[in-house]
């Protein structure tokens, strides 16, 4: 309960009584002679009136001052004088304090509606000659709250004959579910940006449910309700309370910096946004485990919150109930997906649009797929390994996509060994299931169900794999609009075809992407330097509705290798300074790529979607303030902390450590050194230790270099860097160091210092 403490200072009685002997005799008709004692006064101050809200905790302060010297023992009291019939509200009141102050408290009630009510304070002394009184009235307005009618459910399945409590602020409402579940609560909101959090806990045989759910703020849920003033499942799929609830409040509650819930509305539109909905499938599915399956808890561990609250907790209760059935957490997931009532159909959403599919919360994601669905029952699907036409049909709120005449792209060729028999498989795009999931009206995320085809390259026999994704989706008007002043006043580290790169050796379908320097001209050219050769690319740029679109000629770069392309940059999200883009890239004549990738009877398959990174450097960046007594950490998904560090030493050694489980490090250690951009590390392999080692020194036998990564610092935020990362792997072959691959992309630092780790 919130109180409040209020001082109300305005207009005051003043009562003075004359000491003198003159005015005594005028006013009095005493003697010249006659002894008068000196009388005792007091002026009283405080407000005369006030607006508080219904239900609120309130305190009135009056101040008692004293006029004259003498004082007198003072006597206060608070009544109501006026206020409509059947008004109750308790008073309670103090004395007049040392201090010369008297409060008056009390609690505003539940009413129906604006309602006047008179208070009187009355301060009792004797003044010298006789009991005096003073009276002060205040005139209360209390505010009735704005109300709301919330309709709901409580289920995984349905929770019969719940406890349904909604805390707003210092209120608490509650109700009993019905025997299926189902619950009706009036609710009101002492202030519209309070958040409202639904509790329901399961009784008799549901005793371990105890699920929460976060509903949004008083002005999110009055404006959907809408003018009926009754907000239902349909508006606001949250008052659905369930595992699906329960797993998302446990992973913003776990993302807040505060113990004490969300701030705000903002925040958590934030944070829905940066959930990956595939981390909520698994605790939902969880939680279902127990309640449906009656998958006994651990010991010590009495409900469903506290089970997945714990986060180590939770990943041993998974891998326990999979090791008897490795595909149950699937088979949940699935339940779940497809039950009309945890992910029902939404009636406001409609697939006929242009999506990007990202991952937001993840960093280092390379998924942007595009669905671009037409009305006319086709359309066509982007990925990284090609664009290609599809039907769809639309069937209780599933959307069902194929690839048209099963042309589906080239993904990659893997194999598998099984008994000595190695058999290897050729994998395609295929057709998904797209089904909307139950989050805020903030954002749009998206369950893909993929249904890849595997052909058998020795017998081309046919089989099916099914794998699920989450998604956010955006249209085109949710992508942020580019800048061209901001293009032209920076150098960018940006992703770009780099045909200086030959994938076509690669067993998957992969077109050489890379990140590279790139100046934007305001002529509307520009230029960037290829990778390998470090060849300059001359290109033409324009922005054109938000949409950043650069065009390489291959006439106009005759020194390179290039062919005629073109690479749009949709920017879909804007964190830490790193401009995350959906890359849509046309590239008919590229040739560097897996073969496999370009075979289709409909033709080729070059244009490719993927996600693509810019940043701008900062070249006031002292690259010399790089520090080097703590651990940087690889920042890869949205609030959750590293799995990656580089730690540096001032002796030019270091470590990376890579975190693969809670007992699981691989370490690789390194020798670095500073460049003029930034760091450069080098590990080695000795064959007589077997082992990597920060260098060869001193090493008996081969030893040879495995890795180098360049760290390029592209600008600094806090605690974060962004960097341009660029890794190169080698071989030992024939007696030679060789490179085998090379990777670059922008990337984020974030630096903790010795204190930090210890603690």
């Amino acid at each position: 309960m919130t109180i409040y403490k209020h001082l109300l200072v305005v207009g005051f009685i003043l009562l003075t009584l004359q000491g003198c002997k003159d005015t005594a005799k005028k006013i009095f008709g005493f003697d010249d002679q006659f002894p008068v004692k000196e009388l005792v006064a007091y002026k009283v101050l405080l407000n005369n009136k006030d607006v508080i809200k219904e239900q609120t905790a309130w305190t009135i302060q009056a101040d008692i001052k004293q006029t004259t010297t003498n004082a007198a023992e003072l006597q206060v009291f608070w009544g109501i004088i006026d206020a409509p019939v059947g008004f109750d509200m308790p008073l309670s009141f103090t004395q007049v304090s040392e201090q010369g102050q008297a409060l008056l408290n009390f609690v505003t009630p539940d009413v129906d509606e604006d309602t006047q009510v008179t208070l009187q304070m009355s301060v009792s002394f004797d003044n010298g000659r006789e009991l005096e009184t003073i009276s002060k009235e205040v005139d209360l307005l209390i505010q009735v709250n704005k109300q709301l009618i919330i309709s709901g459910s409580v289920t995984d399945e349905p929770i019969p004959n719940a406890l349904v409590t909604v805390v707003i602020g210092h209120l608490e409402f509650q109700t009993t579910a019905d025997n299926q579940g189902k619950y009706t609560l009036e609710v009101e909101f002492p202030e519209d940006d309070l958040m409202v959090v639904v509790t329901a806990e399961g009784s008799d045989d549901f005793d371990s449910v105890l699920f929460k759910s976060y509903l949004g703020d008083g002005e999110s849920l009055l404006s959907s309700a809408g003018i009926d003033g009754v907000l239902t499942a349909d508006e606001n799929n949250n008052l659905t309370v369930s595992n699906v609830t329960t797993a998302k409040y446990v992973i913003i509650n776990n993302q807040l910096v505060e113990d004490d819930g969300l701030l705000n509305q903002a925040q958590l539109d934030d944070m829905n946004k940066q959930l990956d909905f595939n981390d909520v499938l698994e605790i939902a599915a969880l939680i279902k485990a127990v309640v449906d399956n009656n998958v006994e808890l651990p010991e010590g561990i009495t409900n469903t919150l506290q089970l997945v609250k714990d986060k180590q907790l939770t990943a041993q209760f998974i891998a326990d109930i999979s090791s008897e059935n490795p595909d149950v957490i699937n088979e949940l997931i699935n339940d779940i997906i497809y039950d009309p009532t945890l992910t029902p159909a939404d009636p406001r959403f409609s697939f006929t649009n242009k999506f990007y599919l990202v991952k937001s919360d993840e960093y280092q994601s390379a998924i942007s797929d595009v669905f671009d669905i037409k009305d006319d029952g086709e359309g066509s699907w982007s990925t990284s390994s090609g664009t290609f036409v599809i039907t769809w049909t639309l069937t209780d709120g599933v959307l069902s996509i194929a690839a048209r005449d099963d042309e589906g792209a080239f993904i990659e060729t893997y194999c598998t060994s099984e008994n000595n028999i190695t058999s290897c498989y050729d994998k395609y795009y295929s057709s998904a299931k797209v089904k909307k999931l139950p989050t805020s009206d903030s954002v749009v995320q998206l369950y893909v169900d993929y249904s890849y085809k595997l052909v058998n390259t020795d017998s081309s026999e046919v089989t099916y794999l099914q794998q699920f994704n989450t998604f956010n989706a955006l249209s085109d008007k949710d992508v942020i609009p580019f800048d061209d002043k901001e293009l032209m006043d920076s150098q960018w580290v940006i992703s770009v075809l780099d045909e200086s790169v030959d994938n076509s050796n690669l067993m998957f379908a992969a077109l050489p992407i890379e990140s590279v320097y790139a100046t934007f001209k305001d002529d509307g050219t520009g230029f960037y330097h290829q990778l390998i050769d470090g060849g300059e690319v001359q290109f033409n740029w324009a922005i054109t509705f938000g949409i950043l679109a650069i065009e390489v000629v291959a006439d106009d770069n005759p020194t390179v290798n290039s062919t005629n392309h073109l690479m749009t940059y949709a920017q879909i999200n804007n964190l830490q300074g790193v401009r995350q883009t959906n890359l849509l890239i046309n590239a008919p004549e590229l040739v560097n790529v897996n073969p496999k990738m370009k075979t289709s009877t409909s033709g080729m398959l070059t244009t490719v979607s993927l996600r693509g990174d810019m940043a701008a450097v900062n070249v006031a960046f002292d690259v010399n303030s790089f520090e080097l007594d703590g651990q940087y950490g690889l920042l890869t998904k949205a609030y959750q902390s590293p799995t990656e560090f580089l730690q540096f030493s001032t002796d030019k050694f270091g470590e990376q450590y890579r975190h693969i489980d809670s007992n699981t490090v691989e370490v690789l250690p390194f020798e670095w050194n500073e460049t003029e951009l930034g760091i450069i590390t080098k590990s080695y392999y000795s064959e007589a230790d077997d082992a990597n080692v920060s260098n060869c020194d001193d090493i008996e036998g081969t030893c040879y270099m495995t890795q180098q990564r360049d760290v390029e610092i592209v600008d600094k935020a806090g605690n974060i860097y962004t960097i341009r990362s660029l890794v190169t792997d080698f071989i030992f072959k024939e007696g030679v160091t060789q490179v085998e691959a090379r990777s670059s992309n922008i990337a984020l630092l974030e630096y903790f210092d010795n204190s930090e780790l210890n603690n």
